[in-house]
């Protein structure tokens, strides 16, 4: 490893930093290698992460970077990745950095009901469960049983196993430590767990992975935000959520990237639906180097409702990628799809919306809209709403929309006396406010507004 990272810089020096793509794909093929000869046999992920090293291996990352990533630097984030601007980070179950407090990353107190990790890894000493959550448990997957470890694995290895997306493969085999979070069934009063994430600049490179199950007839809301310590961080974060709905669970899932995180982050989030179960999950982006938002919502069972939604304001050269598909595989089944975003500076935003129905999803209703409104020319919004029905008794329909502001709105409340700063920023607000008013925890909503607000302000 050593040698390999002295090769690089050796070449780094004699002048030139651009290196070309095969350069930097052999050196990661070699890195990826190397990650890999640490492992030990006995870890419960050794056969997946083997699984995903070969697929990596062949992958064709330049049809990737056309087809699936075109607005993201792919083949910068493998140089970064590989060591050319920080050292490797091989998986560990060490924290990273000396003890961090969440008040230093933009929290003033831990809530109940928290769960705090620093650089992917659970800190005890700043998490908070009330009694209320006795019905819930964390566990690291390592020191289950190994039957069950085996059990929960086989669970989700046929949806995760199949993915080709890169960073669902290298999450697969570089994940740092894999929790399981499990709801009981029958946890009939709705209760809101905390999930905090601090990244840190000792943790170049950070792979968290989750196993949530809600149990039957179980009700939960989860509040994930995501946190910097530090403004120039250039760290990567590639986590995954793996969600297992039972028969009659309703989960409300919230992923918030409102503390302007200046890391570079992939987030896949897979949820994998029962009979008469409940999916809602609601994005809040307001602010973020870089953020690609991988989310399937996969529907098993018959009367089920997936509802997501997103709201996404950036500016200067902020990037958000939202990658957003619905597989309908039973019928009965009812799908949304809401999203929307404010656009300033030379941002760039992207919506990849895709509605999936098999033969089986008869009696389907699925329903898709993108809206975006772009302040600066200098700005760009890309949308691609796809449709892919097997299915003839359906209803499904699609729309998407970028634009400025309605010169026609603002010259109506103008005529009303309104400052034209004011009117623009009264129709940013009305505009944004739509999915804000979709969340039904009152804190988080005046939270959620208190940041669209100031944000705002910089656009």
């Amino acid at each position: 490893m050593e040698r390999l990272l002295k090769g690089w810089k050796k070449r780094d020096m004699g002048g030139s930093r651009k290196q070309s793509n095969q350069t930097v794909m052999n050196v990661f093929t070699n890195w990826l290698d190397q990650a890999l000869k640490t492992l030990p046999l006995t870890d419960p992920l050794y056969s997946d992460r083997f699984i995903a090293f070969k697929k990596l291996y062949n992958h064709d990352f330049v049809e990737a970077q056309k087809e699936n990533y075109k607005y993201i630097a792919l083949i910068e984030i493998l140089r970064q990745l590989t060591g050319q601007d920080y050292n490797i980070s091989i998986p560990t179950t060490e924290i990273f950095s000396q003890p961090t407090t969440i008040s230093s990353c933009g929290q003033s107190t831990v809530k109940k009901n928290t769960l705090t990790f620093i650089n992917g890894l659970w800190s005890q000493e700043q998490s908070s469960f009330d009694p209320i959550c006795q019905d819930v448990q964390l566990r690291k997957l390592r020191e289950l049983p190994l039957v069950e470890q085996q059990e929960i694995l086989e669970s989700c290895r046929a949806d995760l196993a199949s993915s080709d997306d890169i960073f669902m493969m290298l999450g697969t085999m570089l994940s740092h430590e894999t929790y399981l979070l499990k709801i009981a069934d029958h946890v009939q009063q709705k209760q809101t767990i905390f999930i905090e994430h601090i990244i840190t600049a000792s943790a170049p490179h950070v792979v968290p992975r989750f196993i949530l199950k809600v149990g039957k007839k179980s009700q939960v809301e989860i509040v994930e935000n995501w946190y910097s310590c530090k403004d120039d961080l250039h760290s990567f974060v590639n986590n995954l959520t793996y969600i297992q709905l039972a028969e009659g669970g309703e989960l409300s899932y919230h992923t918030l990237h409102t503390e302007y995180p200046s890391f570079h982050h992939v987030n896949n989030i897979y949820c994998k639906q029962q009979d008469h179960s409940t999916f809602v999950h609601h994005t809040f982006t307001f602010g973020s180097t870089m953020l690609r938002m991988n989310l399937t919502a996969h529907i098993r069972g018959s009367h089920a409702t997936t509802m997501l939604y997103g709201l996404y304001g950036l500016g200067a050269k902020e990037k958000v990628d939202h990658h957003v598909q619905v597989i309908h595989s039973r019928p009965y089944s009812l799908s949304k799809q809401h999203y929307k975003g404010i656009l300033s500076g030379q941002s760039i935003g992207a919506f990849n919306g895709k509605i999936y129905l098999t033969p089986e999803a008869q009696k389907t209703n699925a329903y898709q809209n993108n809206n975006a409104i772009v302040l600066s020319n200098k700005a760009n919004h890309f949308v691609k709403p796809q449709l892919e029905i097997y299915a003839d008794d359906v209803k499904c329909t699609h729309g998407a929309t970028s634009g400025q502001l309605d010169r026609e709105q603002l010259f109506y409340l103008q005529t009303r006396g309104i400052s034209e700063p004011l009117a623009k920023k009264l129709l940013l607000e009305a505009f944004g406010t739509e999915i804000i008013n979709q969340v039904t925890i009152p804190e988080l909503k005046n939270y959620l507004f208190d940041k669209f607000i100031e944000k705002l302000l910089k656009l």
